[in-house]
């Protein structure tokens, strides 16, 4: 407890700060780099599941310590994958990930994973690993990089594999040298990368969009500097938003409704809807399972039982009679 708090030479790394010397809400980590955040946020706090704690781990970790770095997964189960595909994709908070496309991929690099032993589930990608490499046509090949050897392979995992071994903390310093090769022997998918949004994405027939083409502010003194460049920061007027036309289907009922005469008007005695009558029984009855499953916010809800129709009923909605 006291080497958490007040710091010292916890593995033989040398020493490292505790609690108490972090704990500074005011101070930045790097004035260089004040996206950063104050020398709290140098605490990282993750739970591998909410077992009744998350709630006082956050409290503690972003009230009252005032760290932003709670995450709720270890390393042990992809963290910092999950990371990594998190601000490729934008969206840290939610952390967004993808899986490896094992029946269309021939070729995989493994960085700081490695199949059956790492990752998020572990279990499933050592059963999909073993039927990639081992199918006949097109067997699966791949790369595992790490400090360590992996037993995704090790010699008995047979041929189409390779281990490269890197330092600890050089993974970075190679992958920019591959990035490094790619560009100067243009073994990069321009067709891909010159898209730069949705609308030439479905032009060019491609099925993603990148900002491999956005401009980027390089003025240091620019308030926006470090962002991508905008229209507004060249003194570009904002374009007007283009009416949206009326489709043909939306018209045609409309034109149709105009052009019949209008019946005469007659007066006749209007009846008070009778709130307690009952709606009139369907076509089909519902038959609601056994064991009823949590309404879902995305489910649609039956006309005549008001229950969620995806996670309740068993037959088809009916049309309401005529």
């Amino acid at each position: 407890m006291k080497e958490v708090c007040e710091g010292g030479n916890l593995f033989g790394e040398g020493q490292v700060d505790g609690l108490r010397a972090i704990f500074d809400q005011n101070t930045p980590i790097d004035a260089e780099n004040p996206e950063y955040g104050p020398k709290s946020n140098q605490l990282i706090f993750t739970d591998s599941a909410n077992e009744g704690r998350t709630g006082l781990v956050r409290r503690f970790t972003e009230q009252s310590f005032g760290s932003r770095n709670f995450g709720n997964h270890g390393s042990y189960c992809g963290q910092t994958f999950r990371v990594g595909t998190g601000a490729a994709l934008g969206d840290i908070r939610a952390m967004p990930h993808g899986k490896p496309d094992w029946p269309s991929a021939s070729f995989g690099l493994f960085i700081g994973a490695a199949p059956a032993q790492s990752g998020n589930p572990f279990q499933r990608q050592g059963r999909q690993l073993a039927e990639a490499r081992t199918r006949k046509d097109n067997p699966f090949r791949y790369v595992v990089v790490s400090p360590i050897l992996p037993t995704s392979s090790s010699m008995a995992s047979g041929d189409g594999n390779r281990w490269l071994p890197v330092k600890p903390a050089t993974d970075l310093a190679l992958v920019m040298g591959l990035i490094r090769w790619i560009i100067d022997n243009d073994r990069y998918d321009a067709q891909h990368l010159s898209q730069p949004g949705p609308a030439a994405m479905e032009a060019a027939g491609e099925v993603a969009w990148t900002n491999a083409t956005h401009l980027v502010v390089a003025d240091p003194k620019h308030p926006r500097f470090g962002s991508f460049l905008r229209g507004a920061d060249l003194g570009w007027p904002k374009p007007e938003p283009k009416p949206v036309p009326a489709t043909p289907a939306a018209a045609a009922p409309a034109a149709v409704a105009a052009a019949q005469p209008k019946p005469a008007a007659t007066a006749a005695p209007t009846a008070k809807p009778d709130a307690a009558a009952p709606l009139p029984r369907p076509l089909l009855q519902h038959r609601p399972s056994q064991r009823p499953r949590p309404r879902s916010r995305k489910c649609p809800t039956c006309t005549w039982c008001r229950q969620p129709t995806a996670r309740w009923c068993r037959t088809p909605e009916p049309k309401p009679p005529t």
